[in-house]
């Protein structure tokens, strides 16, 4: 699940280079909504999810208490990252990934 995540990041990142070569000045964002990157992020939601049930059912299983403690620690930077950047998006922090874009920025 891991090299799965980590291929969702990349093509995420190529996304996010793409869209910003439509950017001018000021940091004003011309690109287009792109409704593909749902399906991204649906994606991306399931595999965290996945991956932290396996390493929680692993740490849960497991006999020793440093394989317990390792799974766990191993889960804390997956849960961070992924919560704080699928809470980002989610709730709108990336204003070009809505269907109506605002921007605040002025052409006049």
């Amino acid at each position: 699940m891991a090299v799965v995540i980590a291929i969702l990041l990349a093509l995420r990142i190529d996304t996010v280079m793409r869209r910003s070569k439509g950017w001018q000045g000021n940091g004003c964002i011309v690109g287009p909504y792109d409704p593909s990157e749902r399906t991204y992020l649906w994606l991306l939601t399931l595999s965290a999810g996945i991956t932290l049930l396996v390493t929680a059912l692993i740490a849960l299983a497991a006999k020793t208490a440093q394989l317990r403690v390792a799974m766990a620690i191993l889960a804390i930077p997956v849960l961070l990252m992924s919560t704080g950047y699928l809470m980002f998006v989610w709730t709108g922090g990336e204003t070009t990934n809505r269907p109506n874009v605002i921007s605040e920025c002025s052409f006049g």
